[in-house]
């Protein structure tokens, strides 16, 4: 039981080895990843009589839990959005807004899944007296796994020396072997399947080796206190795992204390992983038929943009209720202050880049406005044509950067303000100087240009039609039209200054945008220049 509820039954036959347990996953609360899941695991166990002439142990379990999980735990963030909102009516391109409410989109709902998992466990070993103080051992383990439709097959083969050091029951030994592991897909399917839209399927081999050095018996100078100390590291394909723990059993007022400490961390930086895990633990019997037990556990696992912190403080009693060790009994647990959080958004490696854009298209949109609205206190107060057409030209600037997807909405806009036909007839010119001639971004900004009623009708019929494009086949003819003078169409968006290069003039200029005089001139003057009445 823990926190008041059931979390596992579990009923045994010792003599068949037979045991059928049956409880609930994520029920402690600690986690909102998981919901309350039942399962039901039956396990059948064999072991080695003592005259057989090797040691083994053979376990076969198959369980079934009916899952209920999701893969994050933060909502959608309504401050997304607010922000893709605000984004959209600044012009940011449609294109580009879908591809971050792609990104920034995700499904935070439970999924149920029922999955049967099932193992086989076989484990064969012996250790035999070499002379002096020195024994050896060895072990072979094979372990073979089904999860759902997922097959993994595990092998170990250890050998270790056991060295009896001077002293009182002190003992040394040291360990080592290689771990392998088969499976019919790799380490990195999450990554073959987001790069390749398929999982690669063949024989995939895997090899850890591991070492391990231990000293125990009893503490030097107390009778009744000893302890073990082991260090150890496991190599595996993309991550180390380093490992050490410690325990003293000693008695306080007739008591007999267990103390307990683990403490482990598994790295890679070829996959960005990084758990560390660490755990204290207390054990009292506390008569013939009561254990006790307090622990503090801790876990911090880090594995690319995911992070996970874990706290917990935990205290169990276990009763005894045959009085037979191994026999039937009641655990009683309670968490006390547990802590999960679980940083897994998804949306971490992509709102830097989408508050970028959406931050730009902010200031951009920020600029056309405050220069749009000089421009109307310039019409208002009656200014000169000279510092009129430097205001126009300030905010053919500022729309130049915003894009003519911006132009459209800003004309959708501004079509339903009170402006005068002078003012409309400003905005008109501004606009059109923001886009390339002969372009589809002009007709839709000269199609837009009809939201502002008939006052812009005359100025769009005197643009004329678009420019013709140039092309280098129409550039080398001779006799090509005037307008494909060798020259871009496109203007420069860079400095909006009146002067422009040599020849650059006379390329797919509009008829407002023509002298009076038929020779195109380099710089032009504002005396020259046609504007609308």
């Amino acid at each position: 039981m823990r926190n008041e509820t059931v979390r596992s039954l579990t009923i045994s036959n010792p003599k068949r080895g037979l045991s059928l347990e049956i409880g609930q996953l994520g029920i402690d609360g600690r986690t909102n990843l998981i919901a309350p899941s039942p399962y039901a695991n039956l396990a059948k166990s064999w072991e080695s009589k003592p005259e057989s002439w090797v040691d083994y142990r053979v376990k076969a379990q198959v369980a079934y839990v009916d899952m209920k999980a999701r893969f994050f735990n933060d909502g959608p963030d309504p401050r997304v959005g607010r922000m893709m909102d605000l984004a959209q009516s600044l012009g940011v391109p449609q294109r580009d807004m879908d591809q971050i409410r792609q990104s920034l989109a995700y499904d935070d709902a439970y999924r149920a899944q029922g999955l049967v998992i099932s193992s086989l466990m076989a484990q064969m070993g012996r250790a035999y007296h070499l002379g002096g103080p020195v024994d050896v051992a060895w072990s072979v383990t094979s372990l073979t796994k089904l999860m759902h439709l997922a097959p993994n097959q595990a092998f170990d083969e250890s050998i270790g020396f056991r060295i009896r050091l001077p002293g009182d029951e002190l003992f040394l030994g040291v360990f080592g072997g290689v771990m392998q592991n088969i499976s019919p897909v790799s380490n990195r399917v999450y990554q073959e399947l987001m790069s390749n839209g398929r999982v690669e399927a063949g024989l995939n081999l895997e090899q850890a080796p591991h070492w391990t050095t231990a000293l125990w018996g009893r503490v030097p100078g107390m009778d009744d206190a000893n302890f073990s100390v082991s260090v150890g590291q496991r190599y595996n394909k993309d991550t180390t795992v380093s490992q050490g723990e410690a325990a003293l059993m000693t008695s306080f007022k007739r008591v007999p204390v267990a103390v307990r400490a683990s403490l482990s961390r598994e790295t890679g930086d070829a996959v960005e992983f990084d758990r560390q895990k660490a755990r204290l633990q207390v054990d009292a019997q506390l008569s013939d038929r009561t254990n006790a037990y307090l622990a503090y556990e801790r876990d911090r696992i880090r594995y690319g943009n995911a992070e996970l912190n874990s706290n917990a403080v935990v205290a169990g009693l276990t009763i005894s209720l045959d009085g037979k060790r191994g026999g039937d009994r009641l655990t009683v647990d309670h968490l006390f202050g547990g802590q999960y959080e679980a940083n897994a958004s998804p949306l971490r490696p992509f709102l830097p880049e989408a508050t970028k854009v959406v931050t730009g298209a902010i200031a951009d949109g920020l600029e056309a406005a405050e220069r749009a609205a000089d421009l109307s206190r310039l019409v208002g107060s009656g200014a000169s044509a000279a510092q009129i057409d430097a205001g126009l030209d300030r905010l053919s600037l500022a729309l130049s950067r915003l894009g003519p997807e911006a132009s459209v909405a800003l004309i959708d806009r501004m079509s339903a303000l009170p402006l005068s036909d002078d003012q409309k007839r400003l905005l008109a010119d501004a606009l059109t100087r923001v886009t390339t001639p002969g372009s589809e971004a002009e007709q839709r900004v000269r199609r837009a240009l009809t939201a502002l009623g008939p006052a812009v009708d005359a100025y769009i019929a005197r643009a004329g039609p678009p420019a013709p494009t140039c092309s280098p086949a129409s550039r080398a003819t001779p006799g090509a039209p005037s307008n494909c003078c060798g020259c871009s169409p496109t203007r420069n968006r860079g400095t909006r200054s009146r002067s422009r290069p040599a020849g650059r003039a006379c390329c797919a200029r509009s008829p407002r945008r023509r002298s009076s005089t038929s020779r195109c001139s380099t710089r032009r003057s504002s005396s020259t220049r046609t504007r609308p009445s």
